[in-house]
């Protein structure tokens, strides 16, 4: 099976002319199924917070699922329809982790949401609601991402708008990435596993 850096290395190589406009933007990326618990809407307002206090980076939603119709009504309705773009489903997303400047998730239960773990393979931090399982195993209790109280929204908001006009912040996340993904090495698992089972 391809790693995802294989698969990243192909994608670079294959990409298509519109992905390749969408690339070349900035902004911030979310990769999820569009179902209510993944909490959508309270990005979108998120996002909307973030325009108003002038950031200049898209949000592009990778995901399909039955909120699809009701999340283009709620971005007409802020009118963002230039600035938040619905993707659709992507099988290999990977491409748009490796160019974000960050990855956010506003979910509101999770069980080990594994994108956290792609992007951070791709080298793009994330910034998360603290759901009660997940993110907080992931981001190592906030060292090696942001994590926010949940349904924080102004917290939220400012953790996002300070590492988007912080490089130096930013950079601590990203220089910490191999050491968060070190932890969830199949190897070193297997290992730990069979410590506890001796």
């Amino acid at each position: 099976k391809a790693s995802i850096e294989e698969k990243l290395s192909y994608q670079e190589k294959n990409v298509s002319d519109s992905d390749k406009v969408l690339l070349s933007q900035d902004y911030i990326l979310q990769v999820a199924r569009l179902f209510d618990y993944k909490d959508h809407f309270t990005m979108l307002d998120i996002y909307f917070q973030l325009k108003q206090k002038g950031i200049k980076e898209k949000l592009y939603i990778i995901g399909a699922g039955p909120n699809y119709s009701k999340l283009e009504e709620r971005i007409k309705e802020l009118d963002l329809e230039g600035d938040c773009l619905l993707l659709g489903r992507r099988d290999n997303p990977y491409l748009f982790m490796k160019h974000a400047k960050l990855f956010i998730h506003t979910s509101w239960s999770e069980g080990l949401p594994t994108v956290f773990l792609e992007s951070m393979v791709c080298g793009t931090p994330v910034v998360s609601m603290d759901c009660p399982t997940g993110p907080k195993d992931i981001l190592g209790n906030g060292r090696f991402g942001s994590l926010v109280p949940l349904g924080d929204k102004i917290t939220f908001v400012n953790q996002v708008y300070e590492l988007l006009n912080n490089n130096e912040k930013r950079e601590i996340y990203i220089r910490s990435l191999p050491e968060a993904i070190e932890r969830f090495n199949i190897d070193r698992v297997s290992s730990e596993l069979e410590k506890l089972l001796i």
